[in-house]
């Protein structure tokens, strides 16, 4: 698309030069370079169809890609709500870890402490044993020795004091027994409570990995979303300025069109007055030129039209001679020659009032503008023009007026004084 793109624009490019030159060539050229410039301009105007095609589907990504940065923000808002969740999962799992490592100090606190009971308990134990069988105390001291002499109240005696301390020691072992007991119970919780903390440290492990990954997630979807609209942005703007510039290029083409088809028309009119002039010119070479008429009284056949300006035959050639020689010299004159009686009437009218008198008597100088009573015209002789320069009355102040002033005379033409644009054979 480009490329093509390119060669049309090139293309207008070594056109400029032939339609700047549009005035020197003929309609039958101009009309070769209007079908060119239209060739290239219905060209351009199907690669801008099929750029819109674009620009429409690059606006329609573009409203995706919006779409999905606000879907990528309604995710947000749920993804914000799950890692707050998290964070409240997180902190529960903080708090029952916490309790568990409690629970674990509390457990291998008792089981210190259960162990140190034991151990002197258990030492309680060996030392009334050792009392009892060594008989430190005064008491039993040679209990056993008493009881080989045979006196019945001396081993009642010993009897009882041995099943005092054998009492005594099989106390202190049932308490031993209990605190093993104890002691086996506080090792399985503070097990359990290992068992539990572990599970609890796994799971804030978890909480906090599905956590990072949510917030990771988080930012990949906010950096692609806006990527992605950043991209549909960028390019979208891209095929606007190339839309923009194959508007203007076509808009360009055609002005050039019209400008074109302006300067044929003007073409092809210059070559039929060209003909039209000819044949006016062979009429008279032919049949002879009509004297320049003393009065209004003239024949419509005497008339002929030079470059647009209907005037007597008489002046015909010279006219014709000064127009071409303004245009030369860069001067484009047009203007109003032939007035018939009833056109004159029409701007004594306008001009100098309604009335008859007005019409007819009152002096033209008192007429707004100046204006010659009916049947005194030059005009209505067709020996009268009034000039215009590219289209605009001339006055005394334009170019136009100031070659007038210096050539008209000879051609046979004279300026009114009180009217710059009036030039006639006699200066009336």
């Amino acid at each position: 698309m480009w490329l093509s793109i390119a060669a049309l624009l090139s293309c207008f490019l070594w056109l400029t030069p032939a339609v700047n030159a549009a005035s020197s060539k003929s309609s039958a050229q101009l009309r070769e370079e209007k079908a060119a410039l239209k060739s290239a301009t219905t060209k351009l105007r199907q690669e801008r169809d099929a750029f819109q095609t674009q620009v429409l589907e690059k606006n329609r990504l573009i409203s995706i890609a919006t779409a999905e940065v606000s879907e990528v923000e309604d995710a947000l808002n749920d993804l914000d709500k799950l890692v707050e969740e998290q964070r409240e999962d997180s902190d529960e799992a903080e708090y029952f870890l916490l309790a568990a490592e409690a629970a674990v100090d509390a457990a291998m606190l008792k089981n210190q402490k259960l162990k140190e009971t034991h151990e002197t308990l258990s030492l309680r134990v060996q030392d009334l044993a050792v009392q009892t069988y060594i008989g430190r105390d005064s008491t039993v001291e040679g209990s056993f020795g008493l009881a080989t002499t045979g006196d019945i109240y001396k081993a009642a005696r010993i009897q009882t004091i041995i099943g005092a301390a054998f009492g005594n020691i099989k106390n202190t072992g049932d308490k031993v027994r209990a605190l093993r007991i104890d002691m086996d119970q506080a090792t399985v919780g503070l097990q359990i409570a290992k068992d539990e903390q572990q599970a609890k440290q796994e799971e804030v492990d978890q909480q906090l990995d599905e956590l990072f990954e949510a917030l990771l997630l988080q930012d990949q979807m906010v950096a692609s979303a806006k990527s992605k609209l950043a991209q549909q942005v960028s390019e979208g703007a891209l095929v606007d300025d190339a839309d923009a510039q194959l508007a203007a290029k076509i808009k360009e083409s055609e002005q050039k069109v019209a400008q074109v088809t302006r300067a044929e028309k003007a073409a092809r009119a210059r070559e039929e007055r060209i003909v039209r002039e000819a044949e006016e010119a062979a009429r008279r070479a032919a049949g002879g030129v009509a004297p320049m008429p003393t009065n209004n009284n003239i024949k419509l056949s005497e008339l002929t039209t030079v470059w647009g300006i209907r005037v007597h035959e008489s002046i015909a050639d010279n006219l014709l001679k000064l127009l071409q020689h303004a245009l030369r010299d860069g001067i484009r004159f047009g203007g109003g020659g032939y007035r018939g009686p009833a056109s004159q009437i029409a701007l004594r009218r306008a001009h100098c009032g309604t009335s008859q008198w007005s019409i007819y008597q009152k002096p033209s100088y008192q007429c707004r503008p100046p204006t010659a009573r009916p049947g005194s015209s030059m005009h209505e002789r067709g020996l009268a023009i009034d000039f215009t320069q590219n289209g605009r009355a001339l006055w005394s102040s334009t170019s136009g007026y100031k070659w007038l002033r210096r050539n008209a005379h000879k051609y046979g033409f004279k300026n009114l004084p009180s009217e710059p644009w009036h030039w006639s054979t006699n200066g009336r």
